[in-house]
């Protein structure tokens, strides 16, 4: 659920929006009507999903730097109430980096018109286009490619309802939660392992040393040990 979404009018842009940051930094005033917000199912044992150790935000500047962020938006409500998903580009994208892979120049060769269209293709009609073309050419569409495609577009339809369940979901977000869970965990265990400008950051221990001691010097005291 989110606060926004595609295809409301701008007035529930405005107070979606209008929603946001007192929500994050735990006034639940304005949630009741909001179907995304839990809190007043159950406020005791309420926790946010997507913020550290469940509670809310508490610094007043990033508060008022968020409000000013939110006021710029509700300023352009007019033009978010017609948004649109990126999945569709991000997937046709991918298409495309199967086809023409950046790792090869393509972009010399006069293939790589036929590998877009290739895609584009593959994108509206299925893996069943292969056999399409063949027909359009005079050729035959080719038994074994027919059949080939058509278990394909048969694993695609399964992956796609698959995807849009709401178990499949549900799954989703725990694998996530159970990721994070685990970072948190080895970032307690081992520290602070990888980051920008992690060098600065270090503190010196002043019982560290900061010299090279000197060779070991043997007078004839020592205990030998030999290793066979």
């Amino acid at each position: 659920m989110y606060a926004i979404k595609g295809g409301d009018n701008k007035d529930d842009i405005k107070i979606g929006l209008q929603r946001i940051v007192p929500h994050i930094f735990g006034s639940h005033e304005n949630c009741k009507d909001a179907d995304w917000c839990s809190y007043h199912q159950n406020p005791e044992k309420f926790m946010y999903k997507s913020l550290p150790n469940g509670k809310p935000l508490k610094s007043e500047g990033l508060k008022v730097e968020l409000n000013n962020l939110v006021t710029k938006m509700i300023g352009r409500s007019n033009s978010l109430n017609d948004l649109g998903s990126t999945q569709s580009n991000e997937s046709f994208n991918q298409l495309v980096s199967v086809k023409a892979p950046k790792s090869r120049h393509y972009g010399g060769s006069c293939s790589l018109q036929n590998r877009l269209s290739a895609a584009v293709l593959q994108k509206n009609e299925g893996y069943g286009y292969l056999s399409k073309i063949n027909e359009a050419a005079k050729l035959s569409p080719g038994e074994f490619t027919m059949a080939i495609s058509a278990v394909r577009d048969k694993k695609m339809e399964k992956r796609k309802e698959k995807k849009n369940s709401k178990e499949y979901k549900v799954d989703r977000i725990q694998k996530k939660r159970n990721r994070n869970t685990n970072e948190r965990k080895h970032l307690v265990r081992e520290g602070k392992t990888y980051g920008s400008q992690m060098e600065f950051d270090q503190q010196q221990d002043p019982e560290l040393t900061t010299e090279i001691p000197l060779p070991f010097n043997i007078d004839g005291t020592e205990c030998k040990v030999f290793l066979i």
